[in-house]
């Protein structure tokens, strides 16, 4: 800007005004007033005629081929230099379309063409659609000139003509009197335009109907505010003046758009239609009616349909939509309950006061000028839209707050709630321990007493313990029949008065079920302990069998079982299921279950063996009496070694198979352990039972 003010200042000193001194026509400071231009006449009717005739034969690049108004304007020039030179002219109303022509030594010949309504990349001053300019030769010229039948029925007092210092005088003037209009339109198209594609890409991420919704009105906000009066810099204005058709087609168009996209936010923004179903549905029709009005005007407009119509419906339109528009603010503000309702109402009363700033100047002065700068109503109108776009981002903005918000609390009371049931199962755990302490001490005391009374209290005693691990063996992950039995079988020893027995086996209880309380809440244990749990398990089975019942544990010298980590409850429940399923419906005399555990070059197989009835006899039974549990334990093992397998170094992988002797005979089931293990072991000496 201030290179171009450096360059006008230089050219006033130093570019000769050459129009007064080659010319030959009356000036005033090198401006033609109309006053002294009294020698233009019209033309006559056969040079009219051969104008029209030239326009319509002759392409004229901006001009093409339009229809001409047949009254035109006729003035002698002459160039006494002898080089040609150049007369410039300006349009005192600037939606005028005027065509220049000079008729010289060569004959008629094209000028130059002012107004919107023509290509403005054709003129010497593109950027002013008022400017024009004609090339005169040497010698005497006839200056043609007149307006196009898409201007005003204008005459010739609405031409000025100028030579090269004044009428770049003309321009520096005018670019001082649009300053402050330059900066609210430039400031106002970049901020619309940076808003609009923010929303649209964070509307393309999100995929919600609110954040599509703003994005379709800033853009119609976007289109409405350049088919304004804007006052652009260079470029900009340039291609401003070239889209100005489709500027004065759309104008109304995107009026009427934003206003129809504008309602479909609003009943999104503040969920209208879910508080209020009917206002809900005059919110849509509203907003087409408002789609169809625009969808009207741009067809008629584009068509030049009935121009009184739609030179009226300007007026009609906004004394039917600004009392709607007010009236719905009042209900929102009345029956809409929203945290964002406080936004919405900044926002649309910015909107209202820019309507009604922009609606006050148009009618008393067409523009506001302040301190010699000029502003038009429509710079008005677009401060009011950005701070409505302002007011509905932060209301955007505070919307996504509540919701990250109201996510924040529901984190923090669920974790809250895990930390409570965490503790909780600590609780219960330790209460558990607690009282099978408690259980063995009471049953060790009561066997001091008299013999009478020590029944009769173990008795009861009994009964409420057996209640009680029956419950409590859900969260030790033990069978409760398993319980139920082996506390059973105890109380028949004290009944039978052996209070030795039963004294060995309540402590080999209560520690079997101490060590898995304590196992179940560790991720991994070792061999060596799983092992001594299932020794714990089979002996309390082994009183209810008796005799019948024997079992065996042989570990290899070469293996080191207290260096070899194995989830809880890899064992034992193999265990159980092979008494469970195999052994008691067993008819042998002698049943058995018989563990090996043995080297291998990568690792250890561990074997587990029964005499039992095996797989195919065991599954029929087992689906005829509890169908919807059958396998459940295999199949949660198997889910705990997967999960145990991702955790950890060892990889442990389990097989089932019936045992088939040489003479093809079922003797058994076998369940194999395929322990992979990154190191050699060291032994251990073998148990038996």
């Amino acid at each position: 800007m201030i290179l171009k003010i450096i360059f006008v200042c230089i050219s006033f000193l130093l570019v000769r005004p050459v129009f007064a001194d080659t010319l030959t026509l009356k000036t005033w400071q090198g401006v033609l007033l109309p006053e002294e231009m009294s020698y233009i006449q019209p033309v006559s009717a056969e040079d009219n005629e051969g104008i029209i005739k030239y326009l319509r034969t002759v392409a004229m690049g901006n001009v093409a081929q339009r229809e001409i108004l047949g009254i035109w304007y006729q003035f002698p020039i002459e160039n006494t230099s002898t080089d040609a030179d150049t007369l410039y002219f300006e349009s005192l109303y600037q939606y005028d379309t005027f065509w220049f022509f000079s008729h010289g030594p060569r004959g008629l010949a094209a000028a130059d063409t002012t107004g919107y309504w023509t290509n403005p990349f054709y003129r010497l001053f593109p950027e002013h659609p008022f400017i024009g300019s004609v090339i005169l030769p040497p010698g005497k010229s006839m200056v043609y000139f007149g307006s196009g039948i898409y201007g005003e029925n204008t005459n010739y007092f609405n031409v000025r003509f100028h030579d090269k210092t004044s009428i770049y005088t003309l321009i520096y003037k005018e670019k001082q009197t649009i300053g402050i209009q330059m900066l609210i339109n430039t400031l106002s198209l970049g901020f619309m335009a940076f808003i609009f594609l923010f929303f649209l890409l964070y509307a393309l991420l999100v995929r919600e109907s609110i954040y599509i919704s703003y994005a379709i009105y800033l853009f119609f906000a976007l289109a409405f505010c350049i088919t304004m009066w804007n006052d652009l810099p260079s470029q900009a204005q340039v291609w401003s003046n070239y889209l100005f058709q489709y500027r004065y087609l759309l104008n109304e168009t995107m009026v009427a758009w934003m206003f129809a996209a504008y309602v479909i936010f609003t009943d999104r923004l503040l969920t209208i239609a879910q508080q209020s179903p009917w206002f809900g549905k005059i919110l849509k029709i509203q907003a087409l009616v408002l789609f169809l009005y625009g969808l009207w005007h741009m067809i008629f407009k584009m068509n030049w349909w009935y121009p009184e119509i739609i030179e009226a419906s300007y007026f009609y339109f906004r004394i039917i939509f600004m009392p709607n528009y007010v009236i719905m603010l009042i209900l929102i503000l009345v029956k809409i309950r929203s945290p964002l309702k406080v936004f919405f109402m900044l926002a649309s009363i910015s909107l209202l006061l820019g309507v009604v700033a922009s609606i006050m100047v148009d009618l008393m002065a067409e523009v506001w000028v302040v301190n010699g700068s000029i502003i038009h109503p429509g710079a008005l109108l677009q401060i009011g839209i950005i701070f409505e776009t302002i007011f509905f981002s932060l209301a955007l903005g505070y919307k996504n707050k509540l919701i990250y918000d109201q996510r924040d609390q529901h984190k923090r009371q669920y974790i809250d709630q895990l930390k409570e049931n965490n503790r909780l199962i600590v609780h219960e755990k330790l209460t558990l321990e607690n009282k099978v302490a408690e259980a063995k001490t009471e049953i060790l005391e009561k066997q001091a007493q008299i013999e009478a009374r020590k029944i009769a209290l173990l008795q009861a005693e009994f009964e409420n313990k057996i209640q009680e691990l029956t419950i409590q063996s859900l969260e030790a992950q033990m069978n409760p029949h398993f319980l139920f039995n082996g506390l059973s079988a105890v109380r028949d020893l004290v009944m039978k008065n052996r209070n030795d027995e039963a004294t060995k086996y309540i402590n080999t209880f209560a520690l079997l079920l101490r060590n898995s309380l304590n196992n179940n809440r560790k991720q991994s244990i070792s061999l060596q302990e799983e092992i001594q749990d299932t020794v714990h398990y089979l002996q309390i089975e082994k009183l209810r069998f008796g005799s019948s019942f024997k079992f065996s544990i042989v570990v290899d010298p070469d293996v080191d079982i207290n260096d070899i980590d194995v989830p809880p409850k890899l064992l034992q429940p193999i265990a159980e299921n092979c008494i469970k399923h195999g052994l008691r419906h067993s008819k042998e005399n002698k049943k058995k279950i018989q563990i090996n555990v043995c080297r291998i070059p990568d690792g250890v197989h561990i074997f587990i063996e029964d005499n039992g009835i095996g797989l195919v006899a065991s599954r029929k039974i087992n689906e005829a009496n509890q169908p919807e549990i059958t396998h459940l334990g295999l199949k949660l093992l198997t889910e705990r070694l997967v999960i145990f397998n991702q955790q950890h170094d060892i990889k442990i992988s389990m097989g089932i198979e019936e045992i088939i002797n040489q003479q093809m005979d079922l003797t058994g089931t076998r369940v194999s352990f395929m322990i992979v293990i990154p190191a050699a072991m060291v032994p251990l000496k073998p148990v038996e039972g």
